[in-house]
């Protein structure tokens, strides 16, 4: 778990996400997380990329 919330934590980084969670992109993110094959590779890596991609979530305007 840690290595997980660690993984999030970089790449949502204050410095990129204060101010700026796109509330939108945000829960659709944790819902997929809910639904994710843990065995599926090919979900893990769509999940990172671009589900949850900092892009995505934090993409919001200040």
């Amino acid at each position: 778990m840690t290595r997980e919330k660690a993984l999030w934590n970089d790449r949502w980084s204050v410095a990129a996400c204060d101010a700026h969670i796109n509330g939108d992109n945000f829960d659709f993110c944790q819902d997929s997380i809910k639904v994710l094959s843990c065995d599926n590779i090919v979900d893990w890596v769509v999940l990172v990329a671009d589900k949850c991609s900092r892009d995505k979530v934090c993409g919001g305007n200040p």
